[in-house]
């Protein structure tokens, strides 16, 4: 065929050619296109271009899947959610391929069913290491991450992944997670802080598991139906294991004696040390049952409790997601959440273990959540299969031999950079970040707590309408009513579902109901008046 032309073939070196996109920059994806992929799937992008594997493959009218999308305008579509790959499910389901399904097409969903299987009605995501996780239905998704939020203590985004990724998998399950901890209104009213308060750095040298033990009480809280108002916080150094136990008082010393002999010296053993501050409650029976089981006590110094840093910061996560709890249920019903409190944290993954959380360290395992948040599509172990018991606490052990003293080295690490930056901000060369507000902010007002479990930031949003050059902003609700109000006494709001709309017949007088809630006269929001401020979409009636 090529003798009906004339041509003349011309050889140019390969370092004299042009440098082509899609061979010296791939995209890297979680699809194995061709068939020759040999190593784990990669979720995250890393160039924004698509893989030339997937341009050989793709044909109109679909997208490779785990491609993402390039913006507007650029003609790229999303990736098709595998929940929407319908002939992928007929093929996982054992329904056979559809009809007038052309070679191209059966390619395709041959390569994407390597990476998935059905399993008891769930579609499963087969990881290279073996793993799988559960792919939930798009539909559900957003209700699942946010009940796991509110379940397990209202956890930020990272513990909240970490609670998430062991036993679920769908693409862009970070940005889900991060979406719903960033819309949660019990976590932005308590997160709003109104003074910077410098932590004062004072590590404890770092020993070993089971090491140090330190013991604070949080409280007093709103007296719960079965008379607590304290809550001991005993906390593992090392692991960062916490053990959450509600009091009915602080004293006398045989309820802190009797708590640690239950729940530390029965349960993990007899320590070496003890650290927990002066009070009174730290004596007397329970200085007996440390020396009788041979355990130094250390006290910190008079008014200096960062000297037990651990326990005092243990002590703040656990009235800030009691009162996140607080502001949907019952405050004297505090004590039911206490063991949910407890298993966030445990279960969740530490940033000074190196990712690892304190269940992991304590069992060698990854950790099962409780509830409807959790799947099991594991094998059930035997317990007469001797081979398989002793296989099993071969890799127990081996797992501890590894993840042992990864954990030690970030401690290390982390101690030391916290050292430094302790000192850089007691040096003059650190500035504390100054919030600033400009015009169109949106702000919530300080207000008097009505005892431990309340938040400072009032259920009210307001719009900032000017700055003045006193401190001093004038406030705008969504009734058109205003209130000048100094910065000092405003935080910000950063919920972005937030109704701008104004209307002046909005206001409502709710004197009646807040005084017969907070036995209080003056609104518990901006001490003004009692207006409505802005509201949230589809929250307020």
């Amino acid at each position: 065929m090529l003798s009906e032309f004339d041509f003349e073939v011309k050889h140019k070196p390969g370092v004299d050619n042009e440098m082509d996109y899609l061979s010296r920059f791939p995209q890297q994806s979680s699809a194995d296109w061709a068939g020759v992929r040999q190593e784990g799937d990669l979720e995250e992008a890393g160039a924004l271009a698509w893989s030339a594997a997937a341009c050989l493959s793709w044909q109109p009218g679909e997208q490779p899947e785990g491609e993402q999308g390039l913006g507007p305008g650029t003609g790229v579509q999303p990736p098709v959610d595998v929940w929407e790959d319908q002939g992928l499910l007929a093929v996982l389901r054992g329904e056979g391929l559809p009809a007038g399904c052309s070679p191209r097409e059966w390619d395709r969903l041959h390569h994407r069913a390597r990476g998935y299987e059905w399993r008891q009605d769930h579609l499963v995501r087969r990881l290279a290491s073996g793993e799988a996780r559960v792919v939930p239905r798009p539909a559900v998704r957003a209700q699942l991450v946010r009940d796991l939020h509110e379940r397990a203590g209202h956890m930020g985004v990272r513990k909240t992944v970490s609670l998430l990724r062991p036993h679920y998998w769908w693409v862009g399950l970070s940005a889900e997670v991060e979406h719903a901890v960033r819309g949660c209104e019990a976590c932005d009213r308590v997160r709003a802080t109104f003074n910077a308060k410098h932590p004062a750095l004072h590590p404890l040298p770092i020993r070993g598991l089971f090491y140090w033990w330190g013991l604070d009480f949080a409280g007093p809280l709103p007296k719960s139906v079965r008379g607590n108002q304290y809550v001991l916080v005993l906390v593992e150094h090392f692991s960062k294991t916490v053990v959450l136990a509600p009091t009915v008082d602080k004293e006398p010393a045989s309820t802190v004696a009797a708590v640690f002999t239950r729940e530390v010296l029965t349960r993990y053993g007899a320590c070496a040390k003890a650290v927990t501050d002066r009070g009174g409650e730290f004596g007397g029976e329970f200085q007996a049952c440390l020396d009788a089981a041979l355990i130094d006590h250390r006290a910190t110094s008079a008014y200096h409790p960062q000297a037990n840093g651990l326990s005092e910061r243990i002590v703040q996560v656990v009235k800030r997601a009691l009162r996140k709890w607080c502001l949907g249920h019952p405050a004297e019903e505090w004590h039911l959440y206490l063991p949910w409190i407890a298993m966030g944290y445990n279960f969740s993954a530490q940033h000074s273990l190196a990712g690892f959380s304190p269940y992991q360290l304590l069992h060698g395992r990854e950790p099962v959540v409780p509830g409807a948040i959790k799947v099991r599509v594991e094998e059930s172990l035997d317990l007469d299969d001797e081979a398989r018991l002793v296989a099993l606490v071969e890799e127990r052990a081996a797992l501890f031999k590894k993840w042992v003293p990864m954990a030690m080295g970030n401690l290390e690490i982390a101690q030391h950079r916290d050292t430094l930056r302790y000192a850089k901000t007691r040096s003059g060369a650190w500035k504390p970040q100054v919030v600033r507000y400009e015009v169109g902010d949106y702000v919530y007002l300080q207000r008097e707590m009505v005892d431990t479990l309340d938040t400072r930031a009032g259920a009210r949003i307001l719009r900032v309408r000017s700055v003045g050059g006193n401190g001093v902003l004038e406030l705008e609700g969504a009734d058109a009513r205003t209130v000048r109000v100094h910065v000092e006494r405003c935080a910000p709001c950063h919920r972005a579902d937030v109704d701008g709309r104004v209307d002046p017949s909005a206001w409502v007088d709710e004197r009646w109901r807040i005084a017969s809630q907070t036995g209080s006269k003056v609104c518990p929001c901006c001490g003004h008046g009692l207006r409505r401020g802005w509201v949230v979409r589809l929250a307020c009636p």
